[in-house]
């Protein structure tokens, strides 16, 4: 290729150093401005390769969950060297050789390396993933300059690959975030998110009320959300599940899950409520997300203190008032939970988990009364009306111990082959077997001449439900 020299006017927006002449790579010619001597010219090229030869620190900070950072850079660096030869780390009590780390992805584990990492044609110079004590991925380096523009490339396609095929966007995770509250480094084992088990449908029996309201303050968000923004609904939303010990909220989380990813939102399971503020902050990196805490009453009770605060703040976060992020928290207390929290703009939504009512009882029966084939062991055209009665307020684990008690007496009754022999009977007789259960759970330490009372009434009702039982038996 013949290279020719030739005059033209100072090519505009290219970099360079204050006072310096511009120098930009382009084409196959030297141009060379106008009037300016060729041994100017020489001058400049030679200042020129000076500079590029110079060696310059690169650091960057991207945020994102580490992890997820680290396996993009290795993508990107993959993608557009093939080959990356590895030197030591800087440790804190000198070099440290590269660190293999295995990390879980939706489509299996891939390896990422935590280490200088060096393309060859680099010149020694290299890229290095650091994770410290907060959610993002610091990119440290060192090259020489002539290779500024690749290293902006690669920073750029990093971002580009964490907003486009993340590891974590769209999935549903159970994340530890202790390691930010506890301001201590990132465990690449021990601190990674776990990508939660969504198979299988969740048998989500409520009261017609609360699925009304969940249908309407959750899902909708999830499965309509396009329509939700066309009519001026806000994706962001605050939403408290309140109840008893055993009365759905937590088999709510899989079914919200469930629906998160399917309409693709992220769903993040966070471990402790204590790390509620940097999940929301989490959360806003990978929107829209769902953020599930469970017992918030432990961190939101009380005065208000600096802790209390901090957590309010991220909530009402001006940055994130037209972010779609559905928060979704629960309690067995809502009377500890300080009042501030709850406000509109925080948590616009209180669902009261209750225990089930006569009608959803006896979904709860047809449930449990299967084989494990799924074949239904109650008789034809069985009326549960006054089973469903007897059970109405017992949590699902009871009713399902019920039904259990109901299987037990149709195998005494029948042998080992139940299958539709199960009789409306049998859980009548079970559920009233269960009050007993209930009254020791519920008994208090102190009883009182009304309970005596109750006491002595429930005894003869029992006694009642024995004697037909025996009858039955015989």
């Amino acid at each position: 290729m013949n290279t020719t020299a030739e005059r033209k006017p100072t090519p505009m927006n290219t970099i360079t150093e204050p006072g310096s002449v511009p120098i930009m790579r382009t084409g196959d010619k030297i141009i060379i401005p106008d009037a300016m001597p060729y041994a100017v010219a020489r001058e400049w090229l030679l200042r020129q390769e000076q500079a590029e030869e110079k060696q310059v620190q690169i650091m960057d900070f991207i945020p994102c969950f580490p992890l997820d950072g680290v396996v993009a850079l290795a993508r990107v660096l993959a993608d557009k060297f093939g080959f990356t030869a590895l030197s030591d780390r800087d440790g804190m009590w000198g070099p440290e050789p590269p660190l293999l780390v295995q990390i879980p992805t939706p489509n299996g584990i891939e390896t990422a390396i935590l280490g200088k990492l060096q393309p060859p044609k680099w010149e020694g110079g290299y890229l290095s993933a650091e994770i410290g004590s907060e959610a993002q991925l610091k990119v440290t380096g060192q090259i020489k300059r002539k290779f500024e523009s690749e290293v902006k490339e690669i920073i750029s396609r990093l971002r580009t690959m964490l907003k486009e095929n993340s590891i974590y966007r769209k999935q549903a995770m159970m994340v530890d975030l202790s390691w930010i509250r506890e301001e201590r480094r990132f465990h690449p084992i021990n601190d990674a998110p776990k990508f939660m088990d969504l198979s299988g449908s969740a048998n989500l029996i409520l009261n017609d009320t609360t699925k009304f309201e969940l249908a309407t303050s959750v899902f909708m968000l999830l499965e309509r959300s396009n329509e939700c923004v066309n009519n001026r609904i806000n994706l962001k939303h605050g939403v408290l599940l309140s109840g008893k010990y055993g009365t759905g909220k937590t088999l709510t989380a899989k079914v919200i899950a469930q629906k998160a990813t399917n309409n693709d939102w992220t769903f993040i399971y966070l471990k402790s409520a204590a790390d509620l503020a940097a999940g929301l902050r989490m959360a806003q990196l990978y929107a829209p997300a769902v953020i599930f805490v469970e017992d918030v009453d432990q961190v939101a009770s009380g005065e208000r203190d600096e802790q209390l605060n901090e957590l309010l703040n991220t909530l009402d976060g001006v940055d994130t008032k037209t972010q779609p992020i559905l928060t979704v928290l629960t309690t067995n207390h809502p009377e500890r939970i300080q009042p501030a929290f709850i406000r509109a703009g925080r948590i616009d939504t209180v669902i009261q988990f209750e225990e089930p009512d006569a009608k959803t009882c006896l979904e709860f029966v047809r449930l449990y009364a299967r084989d494990d084939e799924g074949r239904d062991l109650l008789k034809p055209d069985s009326d549960l009306t006054k089973a469903g009665e007897l059970l109405a307020g017992m949590v699902p684990a009871f009713i399902c111990e019920a039904v259990g008690k109901a299987k037990r007496f149709a195998i005494h009754r029948c042998g080992n082959d139940i299958v539709g022999q199960m009789e409306a009977n049998d859980v009548e007789l079970a559920a009233k077997s269960i009050h007993k259960h209930l009254q020791m759970a519920n008994r208090t330490t102190e009883v009182t001449a009304t309970q005596k009372v109750g006491q002595a009434l429930g005894a003869w009702v029992s006694e009642m439900v024995d004697e037909k039982t025996e009858h039955t038996l015989e």
